[in-house]
């Protein structure tokens, strides 16, 4: 009895290692995966780990059951898959995801999602892995979409740099005496 929950239930994803380990973008060609965003500091989340451990052997040889740390190790493949509300669960399924966001949190609703109720969701075509060029893109996109003042306050400075070329550009300038003809 005990020698069958020897590998633990629940793996431990990163950004290094979720695209290696699920194949989610190529087919899935690893198996199902339903995966929890969570973080850290959410005590939800870690109320949620012991019972997510339970999902995980209750779906093994069925289903790949990881988690991934949104605000560490994470941070990218929660950007990827636009996270940012955490718990968050996506179940991966050749090359489509759905999101689980009814709300209920219980064993048997996070298990029978993975088996059946997955198909009265939603699918969404996975998304590629995102260069690090994207990466840099996105938390700029981020970073102005959360906080709006950092664009005003750009756009104040830009104002004032242009105004104050244009001044030192019209501002008369002293003429430069001129040679006298002998």
């Amino acid at each position: 009895m005990f020698t069958e929950n020897k590998v633990p239930a629940v793996k431990e994803l990163t950004d290094d290692t979720f695209e290696h380990l699920t194949q989610a973008s190529s087919g899935a060609t690893t198996g199902d995966w339903f995966v929890m965003f969570y973080s850290t500091d959410c005590v939800q989340c870690l109320r949620m780990v012991a019972r997510w451990e339970t999902v995980g052997a209750k779906l093994k040889q069925r289903v790949n059951v990881a988690l991934i740390n949104k605000s560490t190790t994470g941070v990218s493949t929660a950007r990827r898959f636009n996270v940012y509300d955490i718990p968050h669960f996506i179940f991966f399924r050749h090359g489509k995801m759905y999101r689980y966001d009814t709300g209920r949190y219980d064993i048997n609703s996070l298990v029978s999602f993975a088996k059946e109720w997955y198909k009265n969701v939603r699918a969404e075509k996975v998304p590629v892995p995102q260069s690090p060029f994207d990466n840099f893109t996105q938390v700029v996109a981020n970073l102005l979409r959360d906080n709006p003042w950092i664009l005003k306050l750009a756009s104040i400075c830009i104002g004032i740099l242009v105004v104050i070329t244009a001044v030192s550009k019209f501002k008369h300038k002293p003429e430069t005496p001129q040679k006298k003809e002998k």
